[in-house]
């Protein structure tokens, strides 16, 4: 397989995702993403930078893609610079083989407290999970978007291992005791509220 420098452009802890015969990469800034065509993947090209959620201090926290879906779960900071008034968002874009990915969908993640710095997006067949510190939404395909089928509360506050498999949530949790961690099982079978 081929292999592409992309610099110092990215941010290293973020996530990958595939979608319109690209490989969609974080950034180094927080509400931007890299695009590399790699339709050839033995000669990848075309580096590209789109701003997806507006600019500092907003910034993405996961992406996820699905054929030609690109999903983003992002922070946007509140009116005049108020943090208290932040959100979270999932924005839906169509990512094409060429030029910028395309706005479908934006819409507020159901959360008690936005996050800026951590948040997950996880597919379990056709539902799309988003994990906003111990909140978890869940939401299906709906033309060209996404509509919320359930959401509440279920997991840690702040999960360093996230798997949702077969309508399970499997985390790994701080339990505020030094550097000790435990394993979490949660059924999102029985929404809204999470036991």
């Amino acid at each position: 397989l081929g292999r592409a420098d992309i610099g110092h452009h990215y941010r290293p802890a973020a996530n990958v995702a595939l979608s319109g015969g690209r490989l969609w990469v974080v950034g180094s800034e927080p509400a931007s993403v890299l695009a590399l065509d790699i339709r050839n993947p033995q000669r990848p090209s075309a580096l590209e930078i789109y701003d997806l959620v507006g600019g500092y201090p907003d910034r993405i926290l996961s992406l996820l893609g699905r054929g030609d879906r690109l999903h983003v779960l992002g922070y946007q900071e509140g009116p005049g610079g108020d943090d208290t008034m932040g959100r979270n968002l999932l924005l839906t874009f169509r990512a094409e083989s060429s030029g910028g990915p395309r706005l479908l969908q934006s819409q507020q993640v159901p959360t008690e407290q936005a996050s800026s710095y951590q948040g997950a997006l996880r597919w379990d067949g056709d539902r799309l999970w988003t994990v906003v510190h111990d909140q978890v939404a869940s939401w299906r395909q709906d033309g060209l978007g996404m509509a919320l089928a359930a959401h509440g509360r279920g997991g840690c506050y702040l999960p360093t291992g996230l798997q949702i498999p077969e309508e399970r949530l499997y985390a790994t949790c701080a339990t505020g005791f030094a550097e000790n961690w435990e394993p979490m099982v949660v059924d999102l079978s029985r929404p809204p509220d999470f036991p």
